[in-house]
């Protein structure tokens, strides 16, 4: 008879040190990617909503939570995603 069928880790595949392009890595490569840059965008929007809410009623204190909130949420994100590439 043939051999029986081998349920085999994708990400645990590995050809002469290197991983080996099965179906789920590539898919698996593709969302993380796009996960990061969704996290990205949703960042880069907030940060804008928050400034142009900020605008409104110019106010220090509006002005001040807008810049914390992009320092410390989008500012990683961005320095993360450019280390990756």
């Amino acid at each position: 008879m043939g051999d029986p069928i081998r349920l085999v880790d994708p990400l645990a595949v590995e050809q002469n040190g290197a991983r080996r392009l099965e179906p789920l890595t590539i898919l698996n490569d593709a969302l993380r990617v796009l996960a990061n840059r969704v996290a990205v965008w949703v960042a880069l929007g907030m940060s804008f909503g928050l400034f142009a809410y900020s605008i409104v009623k110019i106010d220090p204190w509006r002005i001040l939570a807008a810049s914390v909130f992009t320092l410390l949420v989008y500012v990683p994100l961005a320095w993360a995603e450019r280390k990756r590439r």
